[in-house]
């Protein structure tokens, strides 16, 4: 039996959380970056793009989770309004860090491309469409009758943090050595952290689901979306690292 039964009934059995979360796993761009095909460049490039476009991903996340407390206790949902509300501390500072990440990480590519980048110049580069839905996927959970959808992008996300971020920071450390981690702050922060994340918001999506299984399909949706939405950004640092390291092909293109 399932550890969290109504959890895998009404939410993990969704077809649109099936099917994101194979891309997960299986998707071209995630098997070409942690299989080792894109070369040490390429994956210093990604992780150059991962920080200056992560800035814009993650710098509203901690408004958006109190926006959608805020919303659930409005609509009578006050116990659970609140511990969203004290979740968004913990998210608070995250594009500090990936700031401070792509700062330490500017002067590795000097010494390993031959030539300089502006760490500003990349932080004002325009926020690709993913960044752009990512946003509109929380206000729309905001606005909407159902804002305890939130549930399903925390749990999307840090779900997501648990399978692709330890392998992604051993290929790091293989390609790059040792003294990328000190540009890796923010991936190692959520791999540390996420695992226990999960697992709370598993227990709580579980007993919300136990209650009123007919809320499973607005969490899931949701979920799902963010979690297509940042597969989608991860793909689009994919591209442009490989472009950084000098090979414009296509091969890595996002395949919806």
């Amino acid at each position: 039996m399932h550890q969290h039964p109504s959890l895998y009934m009404h939410y993990l059995t969704n077809p649109h959380v099936f099917a994101t979360r194979v891309r997960t796993t299986e998707g071209p761009w995630i098997r070409a970056l942690l299989d080792g095909e894109l070369g040490p460049e390429a994956v210093l490039g990604f992780l150059i793009q991962f920080c200056a476009l992560g800035v814009r991903m993650v710098e509203g996340v901690d408004g958006w989770m109190v926006r959608a407390g805020q919303a659930c206790v409005r609509l009578g949902r006050r116990e659970l309004g609140e511990s969203i509300i004290e979740r968004a501390a913990e998210e608070a500072g995250h594009d500090s860090m990936l700031v401070e990440d792509l700062f330490e990480l500017a002067p590795l590519w000097r010494e390993r491309a031959g030539h300089q980048i502006s760490a500003e110049n990349l932080l004002s580069q325009p926020p690709p469409r993913s960044v752009l839905r990512y946003a509109e996927i929380h206000e729309e959970v905001i606005a909407s009758a159902a804002p305890w959808a939130q549930l399903g992008i925390e749990y999307e996300i840090e779900t997501m943090s648990t399978v692709v971020g330890p392998p992604l920071i051993q290929r790091c450390r293989e390609d790059l050595g040792d003294e990328i981690m000190q540009g890796l702050s923010f991936v190692r922060a959520h791999v540390e952290l996420d695992d226990e994340h999960t697992l709370t918001n598993a227990a709580r999506i579980d007993e919300l689901l136990a209650r009123e299984p007919a809320l499973g399909r607005d969490i899931a949706r949701a979920g799902a979306a963010a979690l297509d939405a940042y597969l989608e950004f991860l793909s689009t640092c994919v591209e442009l690292g490989v472009r950084m390291a000098g090979d414009s092909s296509p091969r890595w293109s996002w395949v919806a």
